[in-house]
């Protein structure tokens, strides 16, 4: 699990440093990283939505809820 937080926080990184090569010219370095940081923000929730989306067309809602829910009592009891 770390290793997997080190190498999403490394490519995080390495977006931003493309986007402030690839932008300098054009906007100031503050604004560059805002565009970035916002950009991951709308990816990550448009991921989540569509990911919800496609379970309750594949198991349903019934399904789907209870498949939620029995995951967030898993991350609970693991984090206590």
């Amino acid at each position: 699990m770390i290793l997997e937080d080190t190498k999403k926080e490394h490519l995080e990184l390495s977006v931003q440093a493309l986007d402030l090569l690839t932008l300098r010219r054009y906007a100031s370095s503050e604004n560059i990283a805002a565009f970035s940081v916002t950009q991951d923000s709308v990816i990550t929730a448009w991921n989540v939505v569509l990911g919800v989306a496609v379970m309750l067309w594949a198991f349903g809602y019934t399904q789907t809820k209870a498949m939620l829910r029995k995951s967030g009592r898993k991350q609970a009891s693991a984090e206590t």
